[in-house]
Parts: C-alpha cells; structure tokens; sequence
C-alpha cells in the first residue's frame, strides 16, 4: 500500500478573455435576456450589448435593448423606438437606476 494520496490537478484559472467569452455565451441565450432585461438599467445594458456586439453577438444585443425597452419609463433612451436598437452602446449615459424609480436617461 503506498502513502502518496493522488487527488485531481486543480482545475486553470481562466484568462480574462476566457471568461468574457463564456459570459457572452450566457447572455446570448433569449431566455436570459427575457428574465434580466428589465431589471438593468440604461447604461448596464448598453454596457451588455457593447460586449455582446464585441463577440459578433449583434442579434443578442439587440434583443437585450428591445427586451429592456419592453419596460421603460417615459424619455428613456431605449423606449424610443426600434430603431435605437441598431444603435451602438454608449447613446445612454445618464446616471441612475430605473430599480430606484428615477429617470435613466433623460433628455436622449
């Protein structure tokens, strides 16, 4: 019988890289975006869609803006019609939190 114990090789920490990419992944699933979209604000969505768009997820992206449309508050940016969905992020920088019930992004 011999005293060594063997135990299985810790698992690599993932590069940045990696682990963006798997969460792009994640978020591109419509179930996700349908759940959570709503629950972002303005500028925590444009910042999703960025990374989704970065990955070549256009189509993720977009759902994620139309589905965080879907609850808008007047004279937020993403209550604005679908066109703004083609738009890149960043057209929504307004501090705030539609979670607090204050406006995200006025004046857009």
């Amino acid at each position: 019988m011999s005293d060594t114990i063997t135990t299985s090789p810790t698992p690599e920490k993932p590069t940045l890289l990696d682990a963006v990419a798997e969460f792009a992944s994640v978020c591109s699933r419509g179930d996700t975006a349908d759940d959570l979209a709503v629950r972002l604000s303005c500028p925590e969505v444009d910042a999703l869609a960025g990374i989704l768009r970065a990955f070549g997820r256009d189509e993720a992206a977009d759902l994620w803006i139309a589905e965080h449309a879907t609850d808008g508050d007047e004279g937020d940016t993403h209550t604005l019609g679908a066109a703004l969905a083609a738009q890149p992020p960043g057209r929504c920088q307004a501090a705030g939190s539609r979670r607090r019930g204050t406006p995200t992004c006025p004046g857009d």
